[in-house]
């Protein structure tokens, strides 16, 4: 469906512009009633549907605690050729890396100091200059060496996180 052009016209009174206005403030009023209205029923939804939701995403995390075990438990057998992960019939288990993660080295350095730190060894290149503050994806896109990012009172960080993934139109 094509979607329907506004046109505007060019109010030429000052009454013209007060029968706009009270249309806008009709519009408002429609607007106010159908929003409440929706939220109302958003709410009366929730509450049926919620304790049901909830008891189910109770299960799921059970249900993966209790795979996890199991996959953690038997990491030689399941993990042979450097597979990380294995295929189930209705689904994939396995472990994966997060996401790096830039944090200070120790408890000892503060970001104020990482900041006045990057800027004696590389400058401004690793600074956001509104605030002066580190700029942690610049320093993560970089890809430094793990001894420049210690000279700094970094490191970068990435866990194994283990998951459950159903497959098909079910698990979806």
């Amino acid at each position: 469906m094509a979607k329907k052009k506004n046109i505007i016209y060019v109010l030429k009174s000052l009454e013209e512009c007060e029968r706009v206005m009270t249309e806008i403030w009709a519009a408002t009023a429609a607007r106010k009633l159908h929003a409440g209205n929706m939220d109302a029923e958003i709410a009366v939804a929730r509450e049926k549907h919620g304790p049901a939701i909830a008891e189910l995403d109770g299960a799921i995390d059970r249900l993966t605690e209790e795979l996890q075990q199991y996959y953690m438990s038997h990491l030689a057998e399941l993990e042979g050729e450097g597979k990380k992960s294995i295929e189930l019939r209705h689904g994939v288990m396995g472990r994966r890396l997060s996401p790096p993660a830039l944090k200070l080295l120790t408890k000892a350095w503060k970001w104020a100091t990482v900041a006045v730190r990057l800027e004696d060894v590389f400058g401004d290149r690793f600074l956001r200059q509104a605030d002066p503050e580190a700029d942690k994806e610049a320093i993560k896109a970089a890809d430094l060496a793990p001894e420049d990012l210690r000279l700094c009172g970094l490191k970068i960080e990435q866990d194994e996180v283990f998951f459950a993934e159903p497959t098909g139109k079910e698990g979806k």
